[in-house]
């Protein structure tokens, strides 16, 4: 029996038919197809720093995620593929976040582990921040 090694990702599912009969009398025999389901192991994600932060008027902002993907996704160089960050803001009295420059000014793509807006980037108020962590080539992303 040998062996096929396959880069992580490649294979999502395998079939297999099973074949038992009895030696003493071969026509007692029975089959059965199996398919087996591959699936990655998720990415782990959480904003460092707890779920609530205050800061001072003014003050800049700095967010931390720390990711960690059990699978350890590698290139086909061996290289470990970066994670891809999607930050999301919503101001809770509505509007976006992120400086003018970004797009509908609710999303930021990075492949930095800090968010940092600058200070006095955001008005005085509430927000709700979130992250989506991907790593290519394996989906799907997980929102914290």
């Amino acid at each position: 029996l040998g062996v096929a090694v396959r880069p992580d990702g490649t294979l999502r599912s395998y079939s297999f038919r099973l074949t038992a009969a009895m030696e003493a009398d071969p026509v007692l025999a029975a089959s059965a197809e199996v398919e087996l389901l591959v699936e990655p192991d998720p990415i782990s994600a959480r904003i460092q720093g707890g779920s609530s932060i205050a800061l001072p008027e003014g003050a800049a902002l700095q967010l931390e995620i720390a990711a960690s993907d059990p699978s350890e996704a590698v290139d086909t160089e061996g290289v470990p593929t970066p994670f891809i960050f999607l930050w999301s803001c919503e101001a809770m009295g509505g509007g976006g976040c992120f400086p003018a420059n970004h797009p509908g000014n609710t999303v930021l793509v990075t492949a930095e582990t800090v968010l940092t807006l600058p200070a006095d980037s955001l008005a005085v108020g509430e927000y709700m921040f979130s992250v989506e962590v991907t790593r290519e080539p394996i989906p799907p992303p997980r929102r914290v």
